[in-house]
């Protein structure tokens, strides 16, 4: 694949060997990710009513695109399958607090070697799809249905999941720590572009099409994919890890609200008709917004792109300047006293002042990262700054 580039420059790709085929695992003092070799992932993980099945994909191995009629085939045999018990299941687990999650892994790990089996086959997958029984319309539905819905039903640890709803919505939901926005978002593109390629030349799916029209398959059968459900053991403290995540999670979901807007007025061509970033000008549109309900400005944050460097991730913008107060007070507290072109002239430069401090921060000059990493390294033993502790600095980490 062609390197990511921002106007002709080449990003960094060093991102791109975390997206398949590893998982983020809980540790005692810190998490550690896993990289699996291609000899041990070739094979998808499914989660369905809190059940994992592995999907067995010889022809990754080899680097060979596998049949699509036959891994079809497998999931619509998931999908028939008639109800299995229900289980509590260990997806949930992923959820929970990293200090309870390793309690709780290694507790599954001991409860026999068949669950260390398991686990392994869920983790070392190339990548997890989440099969839903829900059928989400609304933006404010489909959003919380891929955020936090159905906890029963995810791996939060795998590198990623697709989401696939009842009436053939899908989403996508990430693990962060070795992956950015930008990295994902390709992988996004690229999803979309071949489902909307395959909708445009749409066929009979293979599950439609009676058995004696069904193509017979040249591979050979240990070539073809194959479903195994994955089977755990529980005993009584593995069972009370997992009550004690469903609680965390619902607690933790019901503590947030979400909102959609679809503003369609104008987009971003039109922005950049005006010569303005248009990112900056929906950054200045939020702070206004901000200003106009409670009367100041917060701290923020936005992530800037550190790809240009060798395994660069990313830099804290900080959207709030003196120039963008000014044009929020322009605008809220002396409306009538400042006139139109004046309130647009500090608009503008509100705009370039965020668009060349992102700029700043993308070539590595911003202060975050690096303050953050100074306080991290500090030892509990030595004398700590106190900038650490100024009311400004420790304020500004809390966003709004």
């Amino acid at each position: 694949m062609e390197p990511d580039n921002i106007r002709g420059k080449p990003m960094c790709m060093h991102q791109y060997q975390y997206m398949f085929a590893t998982c983020r695992h809980p540790g005692k003092e810190r998490d550690w990710t896993e990289i699996y070799p291609r000899n041990e992932s070739s094979h998808i993980a499914i989660a369905h009513q809190g059940h994992f099945y592995v999907l067995r994909l010889p022809a990754l191995s080899e680097n060979r695109n596998a049949d699509i009629a036959q891994i079809e085939r497998q999931l619509q045999s998931i999908m028939n399958t008639k109800q299995l018990p229900r289980t509590k299941s260990i997806g949930i687990l992923t959820s929970a607090l990293r200090d309870d999650w390793y309690a709780a892994r290694e507790c599954l790990l001991q409860v026999s070697p068949e669950n260390a089996a398991s686990l392994r086959l869920l983790e070392s997958s190339a990548f997890l799809v989440s099969l839903e029984s829900s059928a989400p319309v609304t933006h404010k539905e489909f959003s919380l249905a891929c955020h936090c819905d159905n906890g029963m039903n995810r791996y939060f640890d795998k590198n990623f999941q697709l989401l696939v709803f009842a009436n053939g919505r899908y989403g996508f939901n990430g693990e962060h720590s070795l992956t950015d926005a930008t990295t994902d978002m390709r992988l996004c593109n690229m999803l979309v572009h071949d489902v909307e390629a395959v909708a445009k030349t749409p066929a009979p799916l293979a599950s439609e099409q009676p058995a004696s029209e069904q193509p017979a398959s040249e591979q050979p059968a240990s070539e073809q994919p194959c479903i195994e459900l994955l089977e755990f053991e529980f005993n009584d403290e593995l069972l009370r890890h997992i009550e004690r995540a469903i609680a965390y999670f619902d607690t933790t979901v019901n503590e947030h609200e979400l909102a959609t807007l679809v503003f369609d007025s104008f987009g971003k061509d039109q922005i950049k008709k005006m010569k303005v970033s248009p990112d900056a000008f929906v950054q200045m549109a939020m702070q206004l917004a901000y200003y106009r309900q409670f009367g100041h400005v917060p701290p923020t944050y936005e992530s800037a792109s550190t790809k240009s460097f060798a395994r660069g991730r990313t830099e804290t913008s900080r959207s709030v300047s003196a120039h963008s107060a000014a044009w929020c007070r322009a605008m809220v507290d002396h409306p009538e006293t400042t006139s139109l072109h004046a309130k647009a002239e500090l608009l503008r430069k509100s705009i370039a002042h965020q668009s060349q401090f992102t700029a700043q921060c993308a070539r590595g000059f911003g202060i975050d990262r690096h303050l953050l990493g100074l306080e991290y390294a500090l030892q509990p033993d030595e004398f700590r700054h106190a900038l650490f502790s100024d009311r400004v600095f420790t304020g500004s980490r809390h966003w709004k």
